[in-house]
């Protein structure tokens, strides 16, 4: 009887030895499956996360031309501007779209880059190139080719590498994109959601204040703390920031920017915007003006309104004027007893 719980023990013993040398093998395979899995993950994209991040230029070449932007990292928005061919704030929404596309680029299939390839995927006269550079000071210049709009797919090549690439097509039509795309028209191009105040004042800031609007904990207030109407506020606030104009001065010549300046030095509104980031940008709204050297416009009938950095400025119809006369008695909360009494 002895004997045979000595052998169950020991076979018993056995058996867990062999169970657990099992469960360390099985989990070995699947640590490795896993890593090999995230490794091929990796190298899957065409640009790795890096590449794309805390970008400080980016460049886009097509048939309609070079488009150069410069990101300037110090702000938290309205921090993307164009530098060539023009001057000129960027399109914010575009260039985010732009990057999240590159981000999201996925590898089919690798080729081998010879003349043939080269040939066959149109890379040896790419239909467009976009060069990044980081922060980092690592730059990147990708050139497509062949366009497949049955599979949605393209043909790309590396600065960095030795490469073809047979890639998912980018989401946003980059060898079409013009000027008009990239620029933002928007006069005041600022996000709702991000203003933490808006301040509106007859002439300069040492002038009457017009309207002060101030945001806290989602909630707008006005002068001495007086709650407003929340969705008046919002509605006029998206108007405003809504406001684009068609005809932006950014290659003056020296007797338009000399005018401009006269106009500016007087203006008949002043408006500054700040943010959940504690920048303010300034704004100079100039009265009805009669002219500008070499432009048609009627008389008294455009105001010249200037951006932050003055590099360039708006001209829009007088009638813009009306948006901001207006009283903090309008954006208040409706008093439904003065409705009957």
């Amino acid at each position: 009887m002895l004997a045979s719980l000595e052998i169950n023990r020991s076979l018993l013993s056995s058996l867990l030895i062999v169970f657990f040398i099992l469960v360390a093998g099985v989990s070995t395979v699947i640590s490795e499956i896993f890593q090999e899995n995230l490794e091929i993950s990796k190298y899957r994209k065409l640009l790795n996360a890096d590449d794309l991040t805390n970008l400080k230029s980016l460049v886009i070449k097509n048939n309609m031309g070079e488009f150069v932007f410069e990101n300037d990292l110090s702000r938290s928005g309205r921090s993307w501007r164009i530098t060539s061919p023009r001057k000129l704030l960027a399109n914010g929404t575009i260039i985010n779209s732009i990057v999240e596309s590159l981000s999201k680029l996925k590898i089919r299939y690798v080729y081998q880059k010879d003349k043939i390839n080269l040939s066959n995927f149109s890379l040896n006269n790419p239909l467009f190139e976009v060069s990044i550079e980081n922060a980092a000071g690592s730059k990147t210049n990708i050139s497509f080719g062949l366009i497949n709009p049955i599979d949605r797919s393209t043909y790309a090549m590396l600065s960095t590498n030795t490469a073809i690439y047979h890639i998912d097509s980018t989401s946003i039509p980059l060898n079409s994109l013009n000027l008009t795309d990239l620029i933002d028209t928007r006069v005041f191009p600022h996000e709702n959601k991000s203003v933490t105040s808006v301040d509106i004042f007859k002439g300069t800031t040492q002038n009457y204040h017009q309207l002060a609007l101030t945001k806290k904990e989602n909630n707008w207030f006005g002068k001495n703390d007086k709650e407003l109407d929340n969705p008046k506020v919002v509605e006029y606030l998206k108007h405003l920031f809504e406001l684009r104009s068609q005809l932006i001065l950014d290659r003056m010549t020296p007797e338009q920017l000399e005018k401009v300046q006269t106009y500016l030095k007087k203006p008949q509104y002043t408006i500054k915007v700040s943010n959940r980031s504690n920048e303010s940008y300034l704004y100079s709204v100039s009265q009805p003006i009669p002219d500008i050297p070499e432009m048609k416009l009627k008389k008294w009938q455009y105001v010249v309104v200037s951006t932050p950095d003055f590099h360039h400025a708006y001209i829009l119809n007088k009638n813009f004027l009306k948006k901001l006369n207006v009283t903090e008695n309008r954006l208040k909360y409706l008093d439904i007893k003065k409705l009957f009494y």
